[in-house]
C-alpha cells in the first residue's frame, strides 16, 4: 500500500472532528449572496443534511438557506405539502446545526401578511387589516425560536408577496380574496407594522421582501417602496416573482400581460431604483413555465424544471447580468387536465453532478457559471483550507472533515480546488497528503489560468 493510501485510510477511520463555525455571519443582504430554497415538499430536503458530500460544490457557494414558515411552525404543514420536511425531521436530521457549522446563513420565508377569513366568507375587512401583521409576526416568531430551538439562528426573514394577499387590481372584479384595497399606502403601512415589531423583538434580523411581478408593475414596486420609506421603512432586498403566466412569450395572449423584452426592460429600471434606494435586487430563478399550461400527468419532469430554469437564468443574465442575490428557489407544483391528480413536487436536490439527474443543486452549479463563468480568485496560499494562513496538518483534517463528515466549507474552494480541476474532490485531498508526507507536488490554486 502506497504511503498516500495508506495516511488516506488511517485519516478516515478516525472519528470526525467537528469544526464549528460562527452562529451568524455578519455581512449585510449585500451584492453576491447565493441563496438556496428548495421546493417545499421536495422527496430528498432531509438528504441534502444526511449526505451532504452530494452536494459539496453548491454547498461550498451558498450563503443562505431557505425554509418556509409551513417548515418550521408548531403546527402541521399547510395540506401536508411538505411531505416529511418538517421541524421534527429537520431536527433529527440535525439541518440547522449542520447549516451553522457550514458557514449557511438560514432564512425563514413566509409571513405573508393575509387575510384569516377563508374566501367567500363574510368578514370585517377593517379588522382584518388591523390584525394581519401582528398574526403574521406571532407565526414568525413561532418559526424563529423553533430553529433557535434546535441549533441554528435565523438571519433573514422574506415577507411573501404581501402586496398579492390584498392589493385589488391584480384581480378581476368578481375574483380573488374578500378584502381588497386599491391603496398600497394601507398595504404598506401593514407592512410597516410588522417590519417594526420584527425589529424591536430581533433587531439582528434582515427584514426583506418577496414582490410579485407583472401583476405588481414597476410603477406600483416604486410607489410601494416610497410609501414604506415614508413610514421609516427602508427594505434591505427585493426578490421578484416573475409570474410566468401573465408574460406573453411563456403563456400566451390570453393570461399574458407582458413580453419578455418588457420584463427584462422592467428588470433593468428596477434594479437601477433599487440601488438608488440602497436596496439589493434579485429575480428569482425558477422555471417560469409549470403553471403556463395544464399538463398530462408526468409530462412536467424535473428535466422539463431544468430546462426552463437555465432558460430563464440566461434571460435574467442578459437583461441585468449577476444580480445582487441569486436566488435559486422552487415551488413548482404543476397543474394537471385530469383534476383528480395531485401535483409532484420539483425538481429533486441532489445529486449536483450526475447529468442524468437534473437536480436542483444542479442547476445552482450551471446557474452560477452562467452568471460568473471566471469568479474573481480567493486564493491567496494553495492548500489553506482553512484560511489560517499556513498549510499543515489542520488543513488535512479540515478537508476531510468538510467531505466525509458534512463539516465547515473551506472559506475559499480556490484554495481548496488544488488540481484546478473545478472542484473539491478526492483528488484535491490526495494532492494534499501528497505534498505533506510524501515530497509530492505543491497545490495549486483552483483558479490558475
Amino acid at each position: 500500500m502506497s504511503v498516500t493510501r495508506y495516511l488516506l485510510t488511517a485519516m478516515l477511520s478516525l472519528p470526525a472532528i467537528t469544526i464549528v463555525g460562527n452562529s451568524a455571519r455578519s455581512q449585510p443582504a449585500d451584492s453576491g449572496q447565493v441563496w438556496f430554497g428548495p421546493a417545499m415538499g421536495s422527496a430528498d430536503m432531509l438528504v441534502l443534511f444526511t449526505n451532504p458530500n452530494q452536494w459539496d460544490s453548491a454547498r461550498s457557494r451558498i450563503d443562505v438557506f431557505q425554509f418556509l414558515t409551513h417548515h418550521v411552525n408548531s403546527w402541521p404543514c399547510m395540506g401536508g405539502l411538505c411531505n416529511d420536511n418538517i421541524l421534527d425531521s429537520f431536527a433529527q436530521v440535525e439541518a440547522f446545526t449542520r447549516l451553522d457549522e457550514w458557514g449557511i446563513d438560514i432564512c425563514i420565508e413566509g409571513a405573508g401578511i393575509l387575510p384569516q377569513t377563508p374566501y367567500g366568507t363574510p368578514v370585517d375587512c377593517s379588522l382584518e387589516m388591523q390584525t394581519a401583521a401582528q398574526n403574521a409576526f406571532n407565526w414568525t416568531v413561532d418559526a424563529i425560536v423553533n430553529v433557535q430551538a434546535n441549533g441554528g439562528t435565523v438571519r433573514y426573514i422574506a415577507i411573501d408577496e404581501p402586496i398579492r394577499r390584498w392589493y385589488s387590481p391584480i384581480y378581476p372584479p368578481s375574483g380573488g380574496p374578500e378584502c381588497k384595497t386599491e391603496s398600497l399606502a394601507e398595504i404598506a403601512a401593514m407592512v410597516a407594522d410588522f417590519i417594526t415589531m420584527m425589529n424591536n423583538a430581533a433587531p439582528s434580523i434582515i427584514v426583506g421582501q418577496i414582490i410579485l411581478y407583472p401583476e405588481v408593475d414597476v410603477e406600483g414596486i416604486k410607489t410601494y417602496v416610497a410609501e414604506l420609506e415614508n413610514l421609516g421603512i427602508n427594505l434591505p432586498f427585493i426578490h421578484l416573482d416573475v409570474h410566468g403566466l401573465r408574460i406573453i412569450d411563456y403563456a400566451g395572449p390570453v393570461y399574458g400581460r407582458v413580453t419578455l423584452a418588457q420584463a427584462k426592460a422592467d428588470m433593468l429600471e428596477l434594479e437601477t431604483f433599487c440601488h438608488a434606494h440602497n436596496i439589493s435586487f434579485a429575480p428569482i430563478l425558477i422555471d417560469l413555465s409549470f403553471n403556463t399550461q395544464l399538463w398530462e400527468y408526468g409530462q412536467y419532469t424535473d428535466e422539463v424544471y431544468y430546462v426552463g430554469a437555465i432558460d430563464w437564468i440566461n434571460e435574467v443574465n442578459s437583461a441585468i447580468g449577476q444580480p445582487d442575490h441569486l436566488v435559486f428557489e422552487s415551488w413548482a407544483m404543476p397543474q394537471y387536465s385530469d383534476t383528480n391528480l395531485v401535483s409532484v413536487i420539483t425538481p429533486v436536490n441532489l445529486p449536483e453532478n450526475d447529468t442524468s439527474v437534473f437536480s436542483h443543486t444542479r442547476i445552482i452549479n450551471e446557474g452560477l457559471a452562467i452568471f460568473d463563468p471566471t469568479p474573481p480568485c480567493c486564493c491567496d496560499l494553495a492548500g489553506d483550507t482553512n484560511d489560517d494562513g499556513a498549510v499543515d496538518i489542520a488543513d488535512l483534517v479540515f478537508l476531510v472533515d468538510f467531505m466525509f463528515s458534512a463539516g465547515q466549507a473551506p472559506p475559499c474552494h480556490h484554495a481548496a480546488d488544488m488540481d484546478a480541476g473545478g472542484g473539491i474532490d478526492i483528488s484535491d485531498l490526495v494532492i494534499l497528503v501528497d505534498y505533506m508526507f510524501v515530497g509530492g507536488s505543491a497545490p495549486i490554486c483552483g483558479c490558475v489560468q
